[in-house]
């Protein structure tokens, strides 16, 4: 259900669908900054996991109910906290199977448990283009007059987190197209590149045999080569550590050995080391990350 009360700052507000000119939709959540905003006014876009839901769905679920501290409201406040100069904008998966499984179908194909698969194209920029636009203009529209909105983002943070990094994985791939084949098309995805700021890779993870991170060559020297955006990998032994998938760990490892040599500086910070694994320490990253 959509909230109507008009908010201000420091509140969370559940949009409801947002829908974009291609006619495709996703549920967002936004909290307005609570500091004072640079001229850039940036905005971050947050992509959560698996289990994430509204509280209430969760709280329903047997097993999900445990972990409803991050739910994609409480998330939303928890960012809005870490971000307080941002506009935060939490894109809800278009699906979630068997109240689970996230699977984001209107940024990469993905299966019934919302493992991708990734292929080059500029679909899913074009989407996410598009659905910072309209969010952030039915934002506006509930929120107090005091609050400023950007006429335009200049300054893009983009986050996901377990499941939800493969909507980064997707961009990133689509990167490359767009730089190696840059033609009339690609204006608005070659203008949406240039506002990105930040990427945050938090324990990327989810159902499939393989490509949990993106090790092409070719497309880690293109991201390597977009020298204004800073990445960040933060990973918990939850996935990088996990013996029944161990084709996570040397992934992640070639994705930042591969940016390294192309010059690029990562942020990499492997949390809870010395903690056994569990899913709670999986989700305890969105406190830690920094």
């Amino acid at each position: 259900m959509c909230a109507c009360k008009v908010l201000g700052r420091g509140s969370v507000i559940r949009l409801g669908f947002v829908a974009v000119e291609s006619g495709l939709k996703n549920e967002l959540i936004y909290a307005p900054p609570s500091t004072p905003q640079e001229t850039t006014k940036p905005v971050l876009v947050f992509f959560g996991g698996d289990v994430q839901d509204y509280p209430e769905v969760m709280e329903a679920h047997r097993d999900n109910k445990r972990y409803v501290e991050w739910s994609l409201t409480e998330t939303t406040s928890l960012l809005a906290s870490k971000f307080p100069s941002h506009h935060i904008l939490v894109v809800k998966p278009s699906r979630m199977e068997r109240k689970t499984f996230s699977c984001y179908d209107n940024f990469v194909t993905s299966n019934s448990v919302g493992a991708p698969t990734h292929t080059p194209g500029i679909a899913a920029i074009i989407h996410l283009n598009d659905l910072i636009s309209e969010g952030l203009r039915s934002a506006q529209e509930k929120t107090e007059a005091h609050i400023t909105f950007p006429e335009s983002v200049e300054d893009l943070t983009l986050i996901g987190f377990s499941k939800g990094c493969v909507i980064l994985n997707q961009l990133i791939t689509e990167f490359h197209t767009v730089k190696t084949f840059e033609d009339e098309r690609h204006n608005v995805p070659l203008n949406f590149i240039q506002k990105i700021s930040n990427m945050y890779w938090l324990d990327g993870g989810h159902a499939g045999g393989s490509k949990t991170w993106i090790t092409e060559i070719s497309v880690l020297n293109t991201l390597a080569s977009l020298s204004h955006i800073k990445i960040h990998v933060h990973v918990t032994p939850y996935q990088v550590e996990d013996e029944q998938r161990p084709w996570i760990k040397r992934e992640c490892k070639s994705f930042c050995k591969i940016l390294q040599r192309a010059g690029c500086k990562i942020n990499y910070k492997l949390h809870f080391e010395e903690e056994e694994r569990s899913l709670f320490s999986h989700f305890k990253i969105l406190n830690e990350f920094a």
